[in-house]
């Protein structure tokens, strides 16, 4: 086994797309597209993000104990890929969006869903920091899902 089969074997999974946002610290909007995600606890209302130790948005996260995740919609793939690319070919204003703040968390509107969450437990491990967060915040609007599959998006059938 090596790297390029790991990756191979993980494109083989079609998955929701979502936007991990946190303040940067001038307290603007900072974000990176993730499929790291899941549902930790119903009750209490728990999600589990995992984030490279490598990226901004770790120490981010850490320094300011909050998050937001944002599973996109099947229309916003441009957002996607505005926070896949790296920080210096970011242009802000090429992107048709909103950005809601509530209780010091960037949320995307008109996401699939919205969730406002406060850090409880972190836990590092190899290369990526595993943030348990409790939802303190939460919308949901039916919309068809931004799929991720083989490496590029796909629609539901």
């Amino acid at each position: 086994m090596n790297d390029q089969n790991l990756k191979d074997a993980w494109a083989a999974f079609p998955t929701g797309v979502s936007i991990i946002t946190s303040k940067d610290f001038h307290g603007e909007c900072h974000g990176m597209t993730a499929n790291s995600i899941m549902s930790f606890s119903i009750d209490p209302p728990l999600v589990l993000i995992s984030v490279a130790k490598s990226r901004e948005s770790n120490i981010l996260i850490k320094k300011h104990r909050k998050f937001g995740l944002n599973i996109l919609n099947s229309d916003q793939n441009e957002i996607a890929n505005f926070y896949s690319a790296p920080s210096e070919k970011k242009i802000i204003n090429k992107i048709n969006w909103d950005l809601v703040k509530y209780n010091e968390v960037y949320l995307i509107s008109n996401s699939l869903v919205k969730m406002a969450c406060n850090v409880v437990k972190q836990y590092d491990h190899a290369d990526h920091t595993l943030f348990i967060g409790s939802v303190f915040k939460l919308e949901v609007e039916k919309r068809k899902p931004l799929i991720w599959y083989d490496r590029k998006y796909a629609e539901l059938v």
